[in-house]
């Protein structure tokens, strides 16, 4: 991978440089480290072998570049190895103005393992080696990690105005591991809309009836690598429904708000979602050295450090999603059925049958919703066996049916001739029978077969045909 050129950058990046090598020990004489100081390198000794490899940790993984710094703490040793891993390994010339022995190259971890590592090994004449990353538009630094060859972490990790790095003393070789992760602020966002408000619907649309009392959800989950702290909502209808909300939205977790509105007309709206994490670094002063966000304990008191000059890196990030209420007038309507059979307990399926005289037959009437608005009260009357029920409270919601055999209601007749009757079904569209009301009505036939033939069954020429009588 070709370091891309920052021509303009270097100045600035070297003045960078030279700070971190320029404070490095005496930072870890403030502090304490897993190094200690050395003013000269030690006379004849043979270069210690070692190998360093950086790897890239981005939450999530993505495509960004990330900068990196490897050179002797001490400037007038030259970290000396002998070779550089070709990915991402980049060592300026003279002509760039980076210091010989100074390594700048470029890490992206975008999931698939080939350029999220950096490796450089042979013998070098460095006791201190810094690994330095530099901050990343977006990205927030949030752990440094170095192991030596049997596993032992080796802290001692910090981070500053310009970046995140770690001192290794080497003096004696080795082979070490570090990890630098960064996490970048990433949600999803879902809106969905329904009538009952005390869950988030599934569906991002739905039907309504005008003057219908709609809840719209607003549900975000954190995918990113960070806590997000800051909160914002703004629907382009509604307009700002969360402020600068303090709330810790953890990696992986989600959390959600409702809104609740009348359904007025046909309207599709747009909300958006913005999360953020503030970081606070501290500047690196010359004078003070390099000052840790959690300075060891007893180092700064809590009052001293809030005089400290700070950097502030706001991460934040940002979705959208729209959900749509397709609003109607009211337009209640209804349908009925009648059906008629010879089993009680059972809703026939035909509404013309025969039977012989004396038959006991059942009928069953279906009522089915066919509107938009719910019929909560109800009447059916029958022609010939007059008033079925008056005022039955039962909710018919739009597109469902009932029939009066799974409710419980029992119609039978005995059949002594041919009968035909009409049912009319009542629906009010509220509670009162004086409120807006629809019918339907339905027939079903009884046929009766005197000497247990049907006649329906017989041939279409209208003829009954009787058995052959000898003479």
């Amino acid at each position: 991978m070709q370091l891309r050129k920052r021509s303009l950058v270097y100045p600035a990046l070297m003045a960078a440089v030279a700070l971190v090598l320029s404070v490095a020990l005496l930072q870890l004489a403030q502090f304490g480290g897993q190094a200690t100081a050395r003013a000269e390198p030690l006379a004849q000794t043979a270069p210690s072998e070692f190998t360093l490899t950086v790897v890239k940790d981005a939450v999530p993984n993505s495509t960004q570049p990330f900068t990196f710094l490897v050179g002797a703490a001490i400037p007038e040793f030259s970290v000396g190895a002998a070779s550089a891993g070709a990915l991402g390994a980049a060592q300026f010339d003279a002509a760039q103005d980076v210091p010989e022995g100074i390594f700048l190259f470029e890490l992206i971890d975008d999931g698939t393992g080939i350029s999220n590592t950096w490796t450089i090994s042979g013998p070098t004449e460095a006791a201190l080696v810094i690994i330095y990353e530099f901050l990343t538009e977006g990205w927030m630094p949030t752990d440094v990690r170095c192991q030596d060859g049997v596993g032992v972490v080796l802290r001692g990790w910090q981070i500053d105005g310009v970046g995140a790095f770690i001192l290794l003393d080497v003096e004696d070789g080795g082979d070490y591991t570090c990890t630098f992760t960064n996490g970048a602020p990433a949600i999803e966002f879902d809106k969905t809309v329904g009538t009952d408000p005390s869950v988030c619907a599934p569906a991002g649309e739905i039907d309504a009836v005008e003057g219908t009392d709609v809840t719209y959800c607003y549900t975000v989950r954190n995918t990113g690598g960070l806590p997000l702290v800051v909160h914002g909502l703004e629907d382009d209808q509604f307009g700002p429904m969360l402020s600068a909300l303090n709330y810790t939205l953890a990696p992986g977790a989600s959390t959600f708000v409702t809104h609740t509105a009348t359904a007025a007309v046909t309207m599709t709206n747009v909300a958006t979602w913005t999360a953020a994490v503030t970081y606070v670094s501290y500047i690196s002063l010359p004078i003070m050295g390099l000052l840790m966000p959690e300075p060891p304990e007893g180092q700064f008191s809590s009052s001293s450090q809030d005089l400290l000059p700070k950097y502030f890196h706001p991460f934040s990030a940002e979705a959208t999603d729209a959900a749509t209420v397709n609003a109607a007038p009211p337009a209640p309507s209804i349908a009925v059925t009648k059906t008629v059979g010879i089993d009680p307990g059972v809703c026939a399926s035909v509404s013309n049958i025969a039977v012989s005289p004396e038959t006991t037959v059942y009928y069953c009437y279906t009522a089915a919703n066919t509107g938009n608005v719910a019929l909560p009260l109800h009447d059916l009357e029958d022609s010939e066996l007059g008033s079925i029920f008056t005022g039955l409270d039962y909710m018919l919601a739009p597109g469902s049916s009932a029939n009066t055999v799974a409710a419980g209601v029992t119609v039978s007749a005995t059949i002594d001739v041919a009968t035909t009757n009409v049912a009319t079904w009542t629906a009010y569209v509220d509670d009162s029978v004086t409120a807006q009301s629809v019918t339907a009505v339905d027939s079903a036939t009884v046929r009766l077969t005197p000497t247990g033939i049907d006649l329906d069954e017989q041939p279409d020429n209208g003829r009954l045909y009787l058995p052959q009588i000898g003479r």
